[in-house]
């Protein structure tokens, strides 16, 4: 799922990492284009209030982290993919899948011999969610 450590998390430290770091903190995470994306953020918070007024006039009942989780998940879409959800992927669904198998127990990691037996089928989810990633991402 990390493209054989290519990423800023797992990669051993060393030029690629510095150069990964500094690509990350001027491009990605720099103040001005964090504040590129108040307008947005604006606009979706915006909404989520209107629906929470709406419901409450109506005097119905709000799980307020399935609408919090929702909102994260609507601004993180127009933020990464420049688009609302079109129900085309699950991003949460596959957020959770992956830091499930980023966490899960893999006897395969223990007991050497037994990873190409795939006894707990981690290597097959690990394999169908970066193929989704992957897809997200093409889009």
């Amino acid at each position: 799922m990390s493209y054989g450590t290519k990423g800023m998390a797992f990669t051993e430290y060393g030029p690629y990492w510095r150069h990964i770091r500094k690509l990350c903190t001027l491009q990605l995470l720099c103040p001005s284009k964090i504040e590129a994306f108040a307008p947005l953020r604006r606009e979706e918070v915006g909404l989520f209030v209107r629906s929470l007024k709406k419901a409450a006039a109506a005097g119905e009942v709000v799980d307020l982290s399935e609408k919090v989780g929702g909102l994260v998940e609507d601004i993180t879409y127009r933020m990464v993919l420049g688009r609302k959800n079109d129900d085309m992927f699950n991003l949460k669904g596959t957020v959770e899948e992956t830091l499930f198998l980023a966490g899960a127990f893999n006897i395969g990691d223990y007991v050497p011999f037994l990873s190409p037996l795939d006894l707990q089928g981690l290597a097959k989810r690990m394999k169908r969610i970066s193929k989704t990633i992957d897809q997200l991402f093409e889009r």
